[in-house]
This record gives C-alpha cells, structure tokens and sequence, in this order.
C-alpha cells in the first residue's frame, strides 16, 4: 500500500463519457488503501429530480458541482485523498481549479481521452444508457488543456493507467 506517499491529494480524472474514470477512478483507490474517496460529481446530479415541464440540467450541474467542491475540502481538510470524476468542461474545469488553488489543495488533472467510436461501442456494454448523439455532444465540447496529464485509453489497459497516474501523482507531490 502505497497510500502515505500521497498524502492529501486531489486526482480530477476528466473525459468524455465511456472513457472508463469509473473504472479507473476505483482501480486507483484500491492500489492506494482507503484513504482515497471517489467522487462521482454526475452521481449528486442524479439526486435531483427533473422539474416536471422544463430542464433544470444547467442548474443541477451547478449544484452538484458545488456539493462535490464543498465535500472534497471536507474530505481533504481531514486528511483523506480525493478522487473527482466528471467531464468538467471548461467553465466547471476552470471552477475547479482556481477551487483547489485557492484552497492550497494538491492536485494533479488527468484528462482520459478514446476515438468516439470506440466509445459509442463501450456505451452500449453500460449499466447507464447514454444517447450516442449525447455521446457525440460531449466529445464536441470537452477537450483537453495544457495542464491536464493525457492518456489515450485505448493504448493501456485500465490497470496500466491507474499506475500512470499514480506514477504522475507521485512526480507530482
């Protein structure tokens, strides 16, 4: 277990939908013991219902954006390591950042990236049924920015990545 090394971190595992931060989220923090928290930030969307008649996505993004910042300092300021997964496009990705910064939470941004095809593929094999227009959508409006650690998941097996990034994490520190 190599969970003292990395000591009060933040992991912010960006992509598209179907590029695996689920999988890979989880592998992480079972490698480094259960100090590590995965926040799901698309799971406190869910907690919120649709207003009946009219779409409340931009507000429930913004809340559940919100919690998970407010549950990750609180996780963090008592020692934990914290996990957040979501795509954070821009406006979330900038939020988050200048979150962390202003909170002098370490971090370190990882952006999982594949070819939309092959995640149109995986998406059908998903327990959550995601539109492939919606899929399409989103590799439209995310992309990766200069500070974000690349890795093109189709190159590595999901085990291979949670140990990049735990390298990366390490180099970081």
């Amino acid at each position: 277990m190599w969970h003292n090394k990395f000591m009060n971190s933040v992991i912010i595992l960006r992509g598209p939908s179907g590029v695996g931060k689920s999988t890979i989220s989880h592998k992480i923090q079972k490698k480094l013991g259960v100090n590590w928290t995965v926040i799901d930030v698309d799971k406190f969307k869910h907690y919120m219902p649709m207003k009946e008649g009219q779409s409340n996505r931009a507000e429930r993004s913004r809340i559940a954006h919100d919690v998970s910042k407010y549950f990750a300092k609180q996780m963090y300021d008592k020692g934990y390591d914290v996990i957040l997964e979501e795509m954070y496009k821009k406006d979330y990705n900038d939020s988050i950042v200048e979150f962390l910064t202003q909170n002098n939470m370490s971090y370190l941004k990882v952006f999982l990236s594949a070819p939309v095809e092959l995640v149109l593929e995986r998406a059908k094999a998903r327990e959550k049924k995601v539109p492939d227009e919606e899929i399409r959508r989103h590799f439209s409006e995310i992309e990766a920015y200069p500070d974000d650690f690349v890795i093109d998941t189709t190159q590595y097996s999901s085990a291979e990545i949670a140990n990049l990034i735990i390298q990366k994490l390490g180099d970081v520190e």
